[in-house]
C-alpha cells in the first residue's frame, strides 16, 4: 500500500509535529509519538523529532501499515487468553502476561483485542473497558452493549468498583502501607509528586501477604539477584491511573521484583525511588542489560452484583500463596471507599 502524504497547510505552522499528525490521523497523541518514534513518519523526506515544529507546505509522509490476519493457531504463545465469566451485560476475560490488551496503533503487536471475535463470537458491539500492562495479567473487563459501559462508568465514579492485585515486591514488607501520593505522566512511565491525591480512587493499599523463602523466591529472579528477598503482596484500587501500583511501590520503598522501569539495581527495597527523576532507558539497559518480566496480576474484581477471580499460575510454586490470597480477599468486605475506606 503506498505512503499517505500530507501537506501542512496555514492552520498548523508552527505546531509540533506529533500534535499535527494527531490531527492528521486521528490519532491519540501517543501513538502519534509512536509512529515517529519508529521512523514511520517523514517530514520533507527526513526522520524528525515529535517535538519537531512545522512549516506551511511542509510535507508529512506516513508508511502504511496493514496489520496480518491473527489466530490462536498463529499465535500459540498467546493461547492461554481466554474467556472467565460471561453474563448479559459483561464479559470477563483472562489476559496472560507478555500479550498487549489492545492494537497499538502503528505496529503490528498482537493484543486481546485480537482475540474478541474467537472469545466472543456473534456478540458485534463489545468493548474493552480496563487495559493492562503488557507485563501484567489477570482479568479484563468487556462491556458487550453500551449500557453496560455506562453502569461500569459509573459504578467506577462513584467508587463502587474494586480491584485486586497480587505481586511480588523486593525486599522484607512486615506491614501495610496506604500510598496517596499524586501521580502525573511522564513519557512511558509517571511520577509521584510531594502532594497526596485528594481522590481515594486514585490511592493504593499495598497489604504483605508472605515473605517468599530463599528456594522460593530463586525460580522468580535472575541470576544476578538471587540473594534478594521478596514479599508476595496484594494491591488494592478503585479506579487506576497508568502504572499506579508499580509507581507507588516504588515509591514505598518495595518496587515489583524484576520491575526494570521502577525497580532498584541493588535488588533490597531499600526507599531509594525519587518522586521527581526515575530511570531512563538508557540508565535500564546499563543496570540490566535486558528487559526482566515483573510479576502483577488482576486477581478478583468487585462492582454491582459481578464477582470474578482468577489466581495467577504462577502462584501455585509459593506455600500457602493461595490460601493467603483468599484470606486477604474474605478480610476485605468490600462495600466501595464512599461508605468503607481503604
Amino acid at each position: 500500500m503506498p505512503d499517505a502524504i500530507y501537506i501542512v497547510g496555514p492552520q498548523h505552522a508552527g505546531d509540533r509535529l506529533d500534535h499535527c499528525l494527531s490531527q492528521f490521523l486521528n490519532l491519540s497523541l501517543r501513538a502519534s509519538k509512536r509512529l515517529i518514534d519508529d521512523g514511520q513518519v517523514l517530514l520533507n523526506n527526513k526522520r524528525a523529532r515529535p517535538g519537531q515544529r512545522v512549516r506551511e507546505e511542509d510535507v508529512v509522509c506516513v508508511a502504511q501499515i496493514t496489520a496480518p490476519e491473527k489466530s490462536l493457531d498463529e499465535n500459540e504463545k498467546h493461547a492461554s487468553a481466554r474467556l472467565l465469566l460471561c453474563n448479559a451485560s459483561f464479559a470477563f476475560l483472562y489476559k496472560p502476561s507478555l500479550l498487549h490488551t489492545v492494537h497499538l496503533a502503528g505496529r503490528n503487536n498482537t493484543s486481546l483485542e485480537d482475540f474478541l471475535a474467537h472469545l466472543l463470537p456473534g456478540e458485534e458491539d463489545k468493548r474493552l473497558l480496563q487495559r493492562l500492562d503488557y507485563a501484567t495479567s489477570g482479568i479484563v473487563t468487556c462491556a458487550l452493549n453500551a449500557s453496560a459501559e455506562a453502569l461500569f462508568r459509573a459504578e467506577e465514579s462513584s467508587g463502587h468498583v474494586c480491584k485486586y492485585y497480587l505481586c511480588l515486591l523486593q525486599g522484607n514488607l512486615d506491614h501495610s502501607l496506604l500510598m496517596k501520593a499524586r501521580l502525573v505522566g511522564k513519557g512511558a512511565r509517571v511520577q509521584a509528586t510531594n502532594e497526596n491525591n485528594p481522590d481515594p480512587a486514585r490511592w493504593t493499599e499495598i497489604v504483605p501477604l508472605k515473605v517468599l523463602d530463599a528456594q522460593e523466591a530463586c525460580f522468580f529472579l535472575p541470576r544476578d539477584v538471587q540473594d534478594s528477598s521478596l514479599t508476595l503482596a496484594g494491591c488494592r484500587i478503585h479506579r487506576g491511573f497508568r502504572h499506579q501500583i508499580r509507581a507507588h511501590c516504588a515509591l514505598a520503598g518495595h518496587p515489583l521484583a524484576n520491575d526494570d522501569l521502577y525497580g532498584h539495581s541493588n535488588g533490597q527495597g531499600s526507599n531509594t525511588f525519587s518522586p521527581h527523576k526515575l530511570k531512563t532507558n538508557k540508565e535500564r539497559v546499563q543496570d540490566t542489560g535486558t528487559t526482566r518480566h515483573f510479576f502483577l496480576h488482576h486477581a478478583r474484581l468487585e462492582f454491582d452484583q459481578n464477582v470474578v477471580e482468577s489466581l495467577p499460575d504462577w502462584l501455585s510454586r509459593i506455600d500457602r500463596g493461595e490460601h493467603e490470597a483468599h484470606k486477604w480477599f474474605a478480610q476485605n468486605n468490600f462495600v466501595g471507599y464512599g461508605r468503607c475506606p481503604v
